[in-house]
């Protein structure tokens, strides 16, 4: 094992002792060494930059079509709430929440808090639609506080949100006049008036 150490030490002395009269070859064997060290550097960071990009875009496309298809799906609740309504000519309390429950909304619509229902009611209907919802026998309406249109005021038309479904967490909702809110009822007009 000693011969192989002393030949690779000997070839090192005789490398040394070589003439230095090619100096600017050593020069050069540097200057290309570098040359290539940077150019490998600017090529390999050309490709992660392109390989991130990729990446991002990729990504940025997923979450976009994960977006769009969670949209669809509420758009599509709307829509089945829009034919329970047209399929009947009264939809009372009860129905309306074997409905909510057949959505079962917390699994397949995580991002929806609730569904609703809010009718039209015409100042001169106001008070008897409040007799109305606090006659209900439903065991839904159990235990909730007294119903009344809210805020109080009035208003020519009111938009009251009379059917919540989950009702628990939401109950401070219960008979809110989404017509108060100049904000919603913008909302709520070009929905009516364009039906989507």
């Amino acid at each position: 094992m000693a011969a192989p150490v002393e030949a690779k030490l000997d070839l090192i002395a005789r490398l040394q002792q070589l003439p230095m009269r090619h100096r600017w070859l050593r020069w050069a064997v540097l200057a290309a060494s570098l040359a290539f060290s940077a150019a490998s550097a600017y090529y390999f960071n050309i490709q992660v930059r392109q390989e991130a990009r990729s990446r991002f875009a990729t990504v940025a496309v997923g979450v976009a079509n994960d977006v769009q298809s969670r949209i669809r799906a509420y758009g599509d609740v709307l829509y089945a709430i829009r034919g329970l309504f047209d399929s009947s000519d009264e939809v009372t309390r009860d129905e309306f929440h074997r409905f909510a429950q057949a959505l079962s909304l917390g699994e397949r619509y995580p991002g929806a808090t609730n569904i609703s229902f809010a009718p039209r009611v015409p100042h001169a209907k106001k008070a008897q639609f409040e007799r109305v919802v606090r006659a209900e026998t439903s065991p839904l309406v159990k235990g909730l506080p007294e119903f009344t249109v809210k805020p109080p005021g009035e208003r020519p038309e009111y938009l009251v949100l009379t059917y919540i479904e989950p009702m628990g967490k939401n109950v401070a909702a219960w008979g809110l006049d989404l017509n108060a809110d100049p904000l919603r009822r913008s909302v709520v007009d070009r929905a009516r008036d364009s039906g989507r």
